[in-house]
């Protein structure tokens, strides 16, 4: 896990349209952004993949099950709750390092979906 990585900020970051849960489009919007292709069907198929309240959005709590590591509870529970720390800004920049982590872990999502379509 990246030391600069906060969760919270990149759910915000993913959620431009400020309303507490990412959506298909808006996955789409930021691959696009970062100079991935894809489709709407396949941002609908990653967010599938993490949607527990079968919505069709990832809460915060989906979002984490995507982007954290399973293998270490002690690791996520530090990542999500950083938000709560006085020195949190969800409204800062991502970093770049940052960014270029999550497209990642998003673009090897998408090939394991589309390996399994």
């Amino acid at each position: 896990m990246n030391s600069d990585f906060e969760p919270y900020k990149a759910f915000c970051h993913l959620d431009s349209r400020r309303i507490g849960r990412v959506d298909a489009h808006d996955i789409l919007d930021f691959l696009r952004k970062h100079y991935v292709s894809l489709d709407l069907s396949e941002a609908q198929d990653i967010v599938r993949e993490y949607n527990a309240g079968a919505d069709g959005s990832l809460s915060f709590n989906d979002f984490c099950q995507f982007v954290l590591p399973a293998t270490s509870n002690s690791l996520r529970s530090v990542a999500e709750n950083r938000r709560f720390s006085p020195y949190f800004r969800a409204t800062e920049p991502l970093s770049y390092t940052v960014v270029n982590l999550l497209v990642r872990l998003v673009e090897k999502e998408l090939g394991l979906q589309r390996k399994r379509n």
